[in-house]
């Protein structure tokens, strides 16, 4: 009889170290139209998914195809908005809440080839967002290995003069040398930057009111802009790609 025991309770021990704990990503930002892999880290392959509002987002799970991970929920945005993705692993009794946000595919990301400029350096990288806005939104970023480190924002606008084009960004900047910085109390400067050798394409995205996503579905196609300050001898020389196709992993929160 003791002996039974023991080969009793030795198998329920083992049968209980087969139920790994469950824990995966819990938030998602995704672009309208696109999808995200949200990776679990630790699970059991047997899961329930539910998703608050349907119609802002769907969600499917995925096993490993090579069996060396856990396997991910995709999550596909369907429209501008917030939800939850409930996932629940059976085997472990366990449920996480995904806190998904859909975002607009109307933005633009312009990273630097070559410059000597003091504020758009080679690792500076900018999101351009068309809008009816005057002076519309731009946020600056700082590439750091695969992903982006949020810097600040500004503004731009555009303009013609003589059959010239112009950009202005509008950033904060230090008092004495106009560089771009985060500083909380530096002042908003206007930096002027003709176009001059620009791709219609890279005018045409500057000088939008409104969302061009008809226009570029090619995830590889680079949009060449050139930009020279008023008043600096320095030529930069970047591409434009639009923001769902690029590559390097942006902040969650900055973007809307």
């Amino acid at each position: 009889m003791f002996l039974l025991l023991l080969v009793g309770c030795k198998g329920d021990d083992e049968l209980e170290r087969t139920v790994l704990p469950f824990n995966m990503e819990r938030e998602a930002e995704i672009v309208e139209g696109q999808s995200q892999r949200q990776a679990i880290f630790s699970g059991n392959g047997e899961y329930t998914l539910s998703v608050a509002d349907e119609s802002i987002a769907t969600a499917v799970y995925r096993p490993s195809g090579s069996g060396i991970d856990y396997g991910h929920v995709v999550v596909t945005g369907l429209k501008r908005g917030t939800t939850t993705v409930t996932v629940t692993d059976t085997k472990a009794k366990s449920s996480v809440d995904v806190s998904v946000r859909v975002i607009s595919s109307n933005f633009y990301m312009m990273s630097i080839a070559t410059s000597g400029h003091p504020s758009l350096k080679h690792d500076l990288v900018s999101c351009f967002i068309p809008s009816d806005k005057e002076r519309r939104d731009v946020l600056f970023f700082v590439q750091e290995g695969a992903g982006l480190r949020y810097l600040t924002r500004g503004t731009y606008r555009t303009y013609s003069e003589e059959g010239a084009d112009y950009v202005v960004l509008t950033y904060p900047s230090t008092e004495t040398e106009g560089v771009m910085t985060n500083a909380s109390d530096a002042a908003m400067m206007d930096h002027t930057f003709a176009l001059a050798g620009s791709s219609r394409d890279a005018l045409d995205i500057l000088q939008a009111r409104g969302p061009l996503t008809d226009r570029f579905t090619d995830p590889n196609q680079l949009i060449p802009v050139k930009l020279v300050e008023k008043g600096q001898p320095f030529e930069i020389a970047a591409n434009i790609k639009f923001g769902p196709f690029y590559t390097l992993f942006i902040p969650f929160g900055y973007l809307e």
